[in-house]
């Protein structure tokens, strides 16, 4: 078995946490969570890595006031490529994405598009016709630019 920690921001939570951090505050402040129950529950190797989407000293500043933040990861962009590991993090954590997907789909009694482009903003705009524009911030991440329109 791979240990590993498995963090999920539904869509409700994300919107509200978006209101006062940025997406890079955000996922440093999940992947240092992610290392603080690794570190907590498993014996965690020396080398730690996080495939960077930030510079270091951004992913700590983006830390500042947490109660504990795990220090000594190294920060390399195309991680997955060289590291099993962190290959193995993205196989995870797309899976958890797309079961959540499927929750989605049938708690609401829809087909949610992935991604971006015409087909998501017809799947909004079937989704607000049917459910009201209040419960999209259920299903969508609010500050995106075709959420915007649909007000």
């Amino acid at each position: 078995q791979i240990p590993y920690s498995l963090l999920i921001l539904d869509n409700e939570k994300y919107n509200n946490v978006h209101e006062t951090n940025n997406m890079n505050a955000i996922k440093s402040k999940l992947h240092n969570q992610a290392y603080v129950n690794l570190v907590k529950n498993y014996e965690v190797p020396s080398f730690k890595i996080i495939d960077q989407f930030t510079p270091e000293t951004s992913y700590y500043r983006y830390l500042k006031g947490e109660k504990t933040i795990v220090t000594g990861i190294h920060f390399e962009t195309k991680a997955e490529d060289k590291y099993p590991a962190v290959g193995a993090a993205s196989v995870i954590a797309r899976y958890a994405f797309l079961k959540k997907m499927d929750e989605m789909e049938e708690n609401w009694k829809m087909k949610f598009q992935k991604g971006a482009g015409d087909k998501v903003d017809i799947c909004a705009e079937e989704f607000v016709k049917k459910h009201g524009f209040d419960s999209l911030s259920q299903v969508a991440k609010m500050h995106f630019k075709n959420t915007e329109k649909l007000k």
